[in-house]
């Protein structure tokens, strides 16, 4: 996907990969946190679930 990005004029950077890899392992949280900010439960529940499946490998 990133040279197909890349090949289409986005700009790319040594280690690119891992940088979204640790943006996307770190997205439970911030659903989390926005969770506890709406207190809404719907988005409690997003959020709950997606901390149960949270892969920290």
């Amino acid at each position: 996907m990133l040279r197909r990005y890349e090949k289409a004029g986005g700009k790319t950077w040594p280690r690119m990969h891992e940088h979204i890899a640790e943006q996307w392992a770190a997205y439970p949280a911030l659903v989390a946190k926005f969770a506890l900010t709406t207190g809404k439960e719907a988005d409690m529940e997003m959020a709950r679930g997606m901390m149960a499946n949270w892969n920290v490998d």
